[in-house]
């Protein structure tokens, strides 16, 4: 079992130009550093990356307890740009998270997703295996050799548990292990912290879907695409 976890946060790059992408920029930094101070009151990460292009929020977090890693001229690759984070600070285990992945999330959560990596020899710990925003990997070392499969971090989970092989741990399947085996499931995060959450995003997945079909059904009715069964 590994015996320390890094936490390496992507804290997007250089500010956009575009006014409302500018202001989205700014929301995702300004997350990206509560999610700092709650890293830092858990006490269970050593080293704590932060990886960003933008020199001015850099400089911004300069008196936090934190190692800056900034973004060369190179254009930016995920699996590369993470792997090698991973080398230059030597970690055998780590969490990633992306700047405005978890906001919900309190230091005790962070402290209870620490542990439950250092339980574990080989497995990638996910919000969502699928589409990944966060994820606790463990050996470290195993996203070098996926690196053309990164493209962005929400390939992480699925790539590194359906080809790389390592065992995937998601909210979904943790809040079913801890009601079926109750405190000997060593669970992720509480199950009261865990079924809200999956509550939450089955309805935001409801909502979603019946707006991409409002939209699908009022394009089909301008192009006049719309037709019924029985016509």
């Amino acid at each position: 079992m590994p015996a320390s976890i890094g936490l390496i946060i992507f804290a997007s790059g250089a500010a956009p130009a575009h006014p409302m992408l500018k202001q989205m920029h700014t929301v995702r930094q300004a997350c990206a550093r509560d999610l700092l101070e709650r890293a830092i009151e858990a006490r269970s990460f050593d080293p704590i990356i932060v990886v960003t292009g933008d020199r001015t929020f850099a400089h911004s977090i300069g008196q936090l307890p934190v190692t800056i890693d900034l973004d060369d001229d190179e254009s930016f690759h995920f699996g590369r740009r993470l792997a090698g984070v991973i080398d230059r600070y030597a970690m055998t285990c780590f969490l990633y998270m992306g700047a405005a992945s978890a906001p919900l999330l309190t230091a005790a959560d962070l402290a209870q997703i620490a542990e439950a990596a250092r339980r574990h020899d080989r497995a990638v710990i996910a919000n969502n295996i699928n589409s990944t925003d966060w994820a606790a990997i463990t050996p470290a070392a195993i996203v070098r050799e996926w690196i053309d499969r990164l493209p962005s971090d929400n390939s992480l989970g699925w790539v590194l548990s359906h080809e790389a092989g390592l065992v995937p741990i998601g909210l979904a399947v943790d809040a079913l292990r801890q009601v079926l085996l109750g405190r000997g499931a060593h669970g992720l995060l509480p199950l009261r912290l865990e079924v809200p959450l999956l509550a939450g995003v089955g309805v935001l997945f409801l909502v979603l879907a019946r707006v991409a079909l409002g939209h699908l059904e009022t394009l089909a009715k301008r192009e006049g695409r719309l037709t019924q069964r029985w016509q």
